[in-house]
């Protein structure tokens, strides 16, 4: 019993990293396993799912110095606690949030995130969006052993106080991948999870926190 739930409570200290592109491809490859089977996990990539781009936004000019790690970490838990509060609400998933942040900090020692993967990984099937509004960018799927991956880089999105990502399968199903808030410049930048599989996966929608509310909307 304790073994099990030391192995669970490492894979949920994952799920930031795997986010942030910060896990060996060994580890991603195992976690993504995982993913299958706990959905506690798959919760937890979809409420971080928005911390590549609050990293992004970190000012490289105030992160400088010996204790530049540190303060990236800090301003990036900082900004999501005051973002994404209502989707993290337990103590467990700010202690993942931190450990993400900090790996990835120290990872990069840089203000600014950029999203990578692994040399030798493949490189998932994209899906151009079909847009709505203004907004442009571009949504990639990757198929997976438990579901679909979903990266998003999205620019100039309409205000809204919460975006929500969601996947439809062709039987009509929703499901939330990912949510984050509203950014400065309209831009979003981040990693969603879904338990449908990419062969059975109709749309990629962006809504409100109102799903009647569609944004963005892009046919698999």
């Amino acid at each position: 019993m304790t073994s099990r739930h030391s192995a669970d409570d490492q894979f949920r200290e994952w799920s930031g990293a795997y986010v942030l592109g910060a896990l060996e491809p060994d580890e991603r490859a195992m976690f993504e396993r995982h993913l299958g089977d706990c959905a506690g996990c798959r919760a937890d990539v979809a409420a971080f799912a928005a911390l590549p781009g609050l990293l992004a936004r970190v000012d490289s000019d105030s992160v400088s110095g010996t204790f530049a790690q540190d303060r990236i970490a800090d301003m990036a838990i900082a900004g999501a606690r005051s973002e994404y509060a209502g989707a993290l609400r337990s103590a467990q998933r700010w202690r993942v949030l931190a450990i993400a942040a900090c790996s990835v900090a120290a990872v990069l020692g840089l203000a600014t995130w950029r999203v990578s993967r692994p040399s030798d990984a493949p490189a998932p099937a994209a899906v151009e969006l079909a847009f709505v509004s203004d907004a442009t960018g571009r949504v990639a799927i990757e198929d997976k052993a438990w579901g679909t991956s979903i990266e998003l880089e999205l620019s100039d999105l309409p205000w809204r106080d919460q975006y929500q990502l969601w996947t439809v399968a062709q039987n009509g199903g929703w499901s939330l991948a990912a949510s984050w808030g509203p950014t400065a410049a309209g831009a979003a930048r981040l990693t969603g999870a879904a338990s449908v599989g990419a062969a059975t996966l109709d749309r990629v929608v962006i809504t409100s926190s109102d799903r009647d509310d569609i944004v963005l909307d892009a046919q698999a």
